[in-house]
């Protein structure tokens, strides 16, 4: 415990909801709760997505995007692996949650899911399967509801689903505020979040003004009557433009080459079928023709 008196009162804003700022979250109240250095804390969550997930990992997205880690190797929570100054809280990994899930040895709750395909997601996931992004983001936001359940009394948490829109220094930082330089943000709303004594950015995968090659290629797809994607999230794109046997043009063969390979044929009702040792591919005539390079 800190020797000192406590300070009365921070107040602080995390922008971004997804599993960095929910790590910055967990952290406030686990230190909060071993050796607390204030009377109250007052922590604002700013993201349009679910809390704990955010856009990236929302649950609402398509069951054939993967992630690139084995479930047993992914988790919100510290152990005794960890080393770092605070407080270790142990969790249950994406793994370790998803069985208890299967086996309906979770406690239901607002952000328990309990949707049939979301529980044979889970009753069949094994330690080294690569889990649908959809389900490691019930996990979090599962995780999330249990923070916020779990923490301390003094500790107070508001979460607010719109985006944060500007950030500018406090011109009355008020006597309450330790240290120089509050903060204010605002939100798209017009809420104004004032006396804040830190901000969080932790937006993760934000969206980029196009370049000059890709205001080319976007003008060049105008002149002829083609179909342009711009680089952006996968998930965020409708594809529904793209034609059966139209023929397509992927340019990369990075992580979101795969996201678009597969959302444009088992997104499209194609599906692997095991033939000995190999697996067959038995299209649903709906694919356009891939080309990629």
């Amino acid at each position: 415990m800190p020797t000192g008196p406590l300070v009365q009162h921070t107040e602080v804003c995390l922008v971004g909801a997804g599993p960095r700022g929910f790590s910055v979250l967990e952290r406030i109240c686990a230190q909060e709760r071993k050796s607390p250095l204030w009377d109250r804390v007052s922590v604002h969550v700013v993201d349009p997505g679910p809390p704990g997930a955010g856009r990236v990992w929302r649950p609402a997205q398509s069951p054939h995007l993967l992630m690139n880690t084995v479930a047993s190797q992914v988790t919100v929570y510290t152990d005794d692996s960890v080393c770092i100054r605070g407080p270790l809280e142990e969790g249950p990994s994406l793994y370790e949650w998803a069985r208890a899930l299967g086996r309906g040895a979770l406690a239901p709750g607002p952000a328990t899911p309990c949707e049939p395909e979301v529980l044979a997601e889970a009753r069949a996931l094994g330690p080294d399967s690569y889990p649908t992004r959809a389900l490691y983001g019930r996990y979090l936001a599962w995780a999330f509801a249990q923070v916020v359940a779990g923490a301390p009394e003094h500790v107070v948490i508001r979460v607010h689903r719109v985006r944060a829109v500007a950030l500018a220094e406090d011109e009355d930082a008020g006597a309450t505020v330790r240290g120089a330089g509050a903060q204010t943000v605002v939100l798209e709303d017009g809420t104004r979040l004032s006396g804040l004594s830190a901000v969080v950015l932790a937006q993760g995968h934000v969206p980029v003004r196009p370049g000059e090659q890709e205001a080319e290629l976007g003008r060049f797809a105008d002149r002829h009557g083609l179909f342009y994607v711009a680089p952006a999230n996968p998930a965020d794109v409708d594809l529904s433009p793209i034609a059966p046997g139209q023929d397509v043009l992927l340019r990369g063969l990075g992580l979101n080459f795969f996201d678009y390979m597969s959302l444009l044929t088992q997104g499209r009702g194609g599906r692997f079928e095991r033939s000995g040792r190999r697996l067959v591919y038995r299209p649903s005539g709906r694919e356009p023709r891939l080309h990629a390079g």
